[in-house]
């Protein structure tokens, strides 16, 4: 058991990315687990360069694209499981300058008349 993980458990994710590999969902695929800044699993599978039958390695650099909202998306949900913040609050609740937004109620691009909503914005 390494980091508080169950050996026979972190098999069961090598097997399910391997799976990835051979029904061609992916070429290849790492996958490392820490916990508390100790690594607890690797394992890697298919292959870095499909033209030249190079096999991904540990040390295979990857280009990762576009995390932010993903990346947002975990901290947002850690963030809720803490009780930090609840799905239905008003966004203005944290981003006061969002407080006291106004919404369009008639005219055109030059005239135009706004007002209070009805309710706060809330996503």
């Amino acid at each position: 058991m390494a980091a508080g993980l169950i050996d026979w458990k972190a098999a069961r994710i090598g097997r399910h990315i391997e799976r990835y590999v051979e029904e061609g969902k992916f070429p290849g695929v790492a996958c490392l687990v820490s916990r508390g800044g100790e690594e607890a699993y690797f394992h890697s599978a298919g292959l870095r360069d499909v033209e030249r039958g190079r096999s991904l390695e540990r040390d295979t650099i990857f280009r990762v694209y576009s995390m932010s909202k993903p990346v947002t998306s975990v901290a947002l949900m850690m963030l809720y499981e803490e009780g930090r913040f609840q799905l239905d609050d008003p966004v203005g609740k944290y981003v006061e300058s969002w407080a006291d937004l106004e919404v369009f109620g008639e005219g055109d691009e030059d005239r135009y008349v706004a007002h209070a909503p009805d309710a706060p914005m809330r996503r």
